[in-house]
């Protein structure tokens, strides 16, 4: 019985390895990804005279 809590142990190490390595390919998604084009706000003219 102990030999499979060894094998499970290490099998379980396996995929946390191979999760961490998948997450950690790719480049890190922040936010900013996320975010629209800034919006433009009401443009107000100002005469110089």
């Amino acid at each position: 019985m102990v030999i499979f809590f060894f094998i499970g142990a290490i099998a379980g190490c396996r995929n946390v390895f191979l999760f961490a390595k998948k997450i950690y390919e790719e480049p890190a998604q922040t936010r900013k990804h996320y975010k629209a084009e800034p919006k433009e706000g009401p443009k107000e003219e100002i005469d110089e005279k």
